[in-house]
């Protein structure tokens, strides 16, 4: 019955946060949380019902999700509840960290009289005994209108919510976990170094999990596995703060991930540095698309942190490196536009990267070093057949050098059988051979490449003039991710839409999606770094989360949600 309780009250509190209308600063009640706490759950406003979550509950759940809404709507009408303030929950473990967590609500007052006489509890006494569904709580007026409540009198009584502690929980969260927890709604803070014994135990089980994945995946995935302990070594060894958060506004929904690492530590050198990748799609064409990105390799840490994929690179098998590509490029963008006869002509038919560079002809000579070196190796099943040929082509007055990277199956490996498989399915995304091929050419700012022999796209490109950046889909969803951006990705739905949707009503007509929007603006991920943090946050935006909706509305079945209370006027039990 009291995990009952507890799971009640936490529901509520959190519940509420999802619905809150945006802020734009750390919430007043994590003041009153002490910044060495493990867990705490920070509340931006406990209002009613916006306009925005309402909107968004109607556009993706099913019609019965209004119960759930109306419920919580009572829960914010409590007697004495300041349903305008801000809240926290602090989540303490007593007990080590492999027992229940006691939760610690802090929540906004109008009256703790009344909120106390409401919960049958007597405002008087220091600690009051609330009678909450049925079950005991524990709460005492903190002043300036907030209240602290839990479940364990012993929390209540010592805890002692006194303010002045925004500072020092901006320090240990860093810049950015603090501009996550700032843009979310709801978010939860992680303390790693109070919870770095659990989540080194929990590393250590899934080692012994990995080695015996890798025993059985050769010594390419030995060396891919090591490779990933390691870095979960480093994150866990190095790290400070991990923050998760959700926020909404009127033009869609987004997640925060954020991390702060020890300064001067090997991850944290890492993420020492801001990055600036939105330029980089000023060298790629607009047009449609199917995905976009950008990423800027200029700064010392991520340098390293490519250095490193190459190293890794060698050790799944190859003897070729990628190092000295990686030490010349400063930066990439590419855009995989739509393609009218999809998987007949390959899907990456219409793509086009960009490689920024201060030596764009050294650029182009490691990746021709690259190619040849390649040429005729096996790793795991797969024979590479690669190819380099310079003035192969003409786009734009340019010189163009053609390359190509084609797979056959090593008839002599004990994997043959699954690299057959695996490259007659690659036939479908680069058309009549199982792997890329395109031109490439330099200009002064760097290096472009096409994964296809197309010249009119590389004649497009040459010609400069409208590009990516200047996207207004694309723009919209920019606007919504973070600040000084190491890297950015972009998923338009549309283009996907406008190549399988007719596909899909030719050989399976029940399917038919039906009119489609005209335009929609794309999910978007982005990813900055700085002051030894990141931050990353994945933006869905409104018309994608309607138009899902309504497929779901449109193909769905009955029966397909969890029954719930099926009381039309049910209220809470308390």
């Amino acid at each position: 019955m009291m995990m009952q309780m507890k799971t009640r009250v936490l529901g509520l509190v959190m519940a509420a946060g999802l619905v809150a209308t945006p802020a734009i600063a750390t919430p007043p009640a994590l003041d009153r949380v002490s910044p060495d706490t493990p867990v705490i759950i920070g509340i931006k406003s406990l209002t009613e019902l916006s306009g925005d979550a309402q909107k968004w509950a109607q556009a993706v759940l099913p019609p019965e999700a209004g119960m759930q809404m109306m419920m919580m709507d009572q829960m914010l009408s409590l007697p004495g509840l300041n349903p305008e303030g801000s809240a926290a929950i602090s989540l303490s473990f007593p007990n080590g960290m492999q027992a229940e967590p006691v939760p610690t609500l802090i929540l906004p007052m109008a009256d703790y009289g009344a909120f106390v006489e409401a919960m049958q509890g007597n405002a008087a006494d220091g600690v009051a005994a609330l009678n909450m569904m049925g079950n005991t709580m524990y709460a005492k007026n903190l002043g300036d209108g907030f209240m602290a409540m839990s479940p364990e009198m012993g929390s209540v009584e010592g805890f002692s919510g006194k303010t002045g502690q925004t500072k020092a929980h901006k320090a240990r969260m860093g810049a950015r976990g603090t501009a996550a927890a700032d843009g979310a709604d709801i978010f939860v803070v992680l303390d790693i170094n109070s919870m770095r014994p659990m989540l080194e135990g929990g590393l250590e089980e899934m080692k012994g999990q990995m080695e015996m994945a890798a025993m059985m995946g050769g010594e390419a995935a030995a060396a891919q596995i090591e490779t990933m302990t390691s870095v979960l070594d480093s994150v866990v060894a190095d790290g400070q703060t991990a923050v998760v958060g959700l926020g909404l506004d009127d033009a869609g929904v987004w997640l925060d991930f954020a991390g702060q690492f020890t300064e001067g530590s090997d991850t944290g050198k890492i993420f020492a540095d801001s990055g600036n990748s939105t330029p980089l799609l000023g060298a790629v064409p607009n047009m449609p698309y199917v995905m976009a990105m950008a990423f800027d390799l200029s700064n010392p840490g991520i340098q390293g942190l490519m250095a490193q994929a190459a190293e890794m690179n060698q050790g799944m098998g190859f003897s070729v490196s990628t190092g000295e590509m990686m030490k010349h490029a400063k930066g990439q963008a590419m855009v995989m536009g739509t393609t009218p006869g999809l998987f007949a002509g390959g899907l990456f038919s219409n793509t086009v990267q960009f490689t920024a560079s201060d030596n764009p002809q050294a650029l182009l000579e490691a990746m021709k070093t690259s190619m040849n070196d390649m040429n005729g190796q096996s790793n795991e099943g797969m024979i590479f057949k690669t190819s380099f040929a310079e003035n192969a082509a003409e786009a734009g007055g340019k010189q163009l050098c053609s390359w190509s990277l084609a797979m056959e199956a090593d008839p002599n490996h004990e994997n043959a059988m699954a690299a057959s498989m695996a490259l007659s399915q690659m036939t479908m995304l680069f058309g009549g051979q199982a792997g890329p091929s395109g031109y490439a050419t330099t200009t002064d700012k760097g290096m472009f490449s096409t994964f296809s022999k197309n010249s009119k796209l590389m004649e497009q490109v040459l010609a400069g003039g409208d590009s990516m950046a200047n996207n207004e889909m694309l723009q919209n969803a920019a606007a919504h991710l973070p600040a000084d951006r190491t890297a950015e990705f972009y998923l338009n739905i549309k283009g996907v839409l406008d190549m399988v949707g007719p596909m899909m009503a030719m050989f399976a007509p029940g399917t038919d999606l039906g009119e489609l929007p005209e335009q929609m603006n794309p999910i978007a991920l982005g990813l900055a770094t700085g002051g030894s943090g990141m931050h990353a946050r994945v933006y869905l935006p409104g018309d994608v989360l309607e138009f899902a909706g309504s497929m779901a509305q449109k193909f769905g079945g009955e029966g397909d949600w969890e029954d719930v209370d099926d009381e039309p006027n049910a209220r809470p039990r308390f």
